[in-house]
C-alpha cells in the first residue's frame, strides 16, 4: 500500500467584525481555539472592536460533530493524522487570507494576530514559516509548539511584541507545561513575555486591553 497526496481547492469561511476600507487603522486576526466556530469566537473579541478598527476570524478546515453523530459543531485545525499536511494547508490558508485584508486595508494600518488555545500553536507555526509582517502576536490559553523552527520563529517576532497569556488554573495547562513553555522561551532566546493570571481555560479580554 502507497500513501498520496492531491492538492485540491476547497472552500474556506471566516467571519469579521467592523468594515474594512482605507480608513483601517488596526486588524485583529485571531484564530479560534479546539471545537469552536469562527462565529461564536469572533464574539468574544468584541472589546477589541471600535471605530476603524477590524476583527478576522478565520474558521478552521475541519469541522466535525463535537458530540456524536449530529448537534454542536466545532472545528479543528489539525490533529495527528497526516499532521504535515494539515500544516501545510492551513498555513497557506492564513497567508492568503492575511494577503487579502492587507491588501485592503490602509498600507499603515497595525496588524495584531492571536491565537486562542489550539489557536497558538496554528498561529505560531504560520508566523515561523511565512513571517507575515504583523504588529504584535498574542498567544491566549495555550502553547508555543516544541517543533517549531525556532531560529525562523525568534527572527520573525524580534521586531515586535509578542505575549503568552495563561491562566494558572488552566485545565488543560498543567503547571509542568508552563514550565516546560517558560523553558522554551528561555532557551531558544524568544522575545516572547509571559503573563498569568488567576483564572482557568479562557480569553482574558481584560488582561488583553491592559497590556495594550
Amino acid at each position: 500500500m502507497r500513501q498520496h497526496h492531491l492538492l485540491t481547492q476547497r472552500t474556506a469561511r471566516y467571519f469579521t467584525l467592523g468594515e474594512i476600507s482605507r480608513e483601517t487603522k488596526t486588524v485583529w486576526l485571531a484564530c479560534h481555539g479546539y471545537a469552536q466556530l469562527a462565529e461564536e469566537f469572533i464574539r468574544q473579541l468584541e472589546p477589541l472592536a471600535e471605530k476603524n478598527v477590524l476583527l478576522v476570524a478565520p474558521e478552521a478546515l475541519s469541522r466535525f460533530y463535537t458530540k456524536g453523530f449530529y448537534g454542536t459543531v466545532g472545528a479543528t485545525w489539525m490533529t495527528k493524522e497526516d499532521r504535515e499536511s494539515e500544516i501545510a494547508d492551513y498555513v497557506h490558508y492564513l497567508q492568503k487570507l492575511f494577503d487579502e485584508i492587507k491588501s485592503q486595508a490602509n498600507s499603515n494600518a497595525k496588524i495584531n494576530v492571536l491565537g486562542f488555545s489550539q489557536g497558538c500553536s496554528t498561529v505560531c507555526r504560520w508566523v515561523a514559516m511565512k513571517s507575515p509582517v504583523i504588529s504584535s502576536l498574542w498567544l491566549c490559553s495555550g502553547n508555543i509548539p516544541d517543533d517549531l523552527d525556532f531560529e525562523k520563529f525568534r527572527s520573525a517576532i524580534k521586531n515586535y511584541p509578542a505575549y503568552l497569556i495563561v491562566g494558572e488554573e488552566d485545565p488543560f495547562i498543567q503547571e509542568k507545561d508552563r514550565t516546560a513553555v517558560a523553558q522554551r522561551i528561555s532557551e531558544h532566546g524568544l522575545p516572547v513575555k509571559i503573563h498569568p493570571f488567576k483564572g482557568g481555560h479562557d480569553l482574558n479580554m481584560p488582561l488583553i486591553k491592559s497590556l495594550m
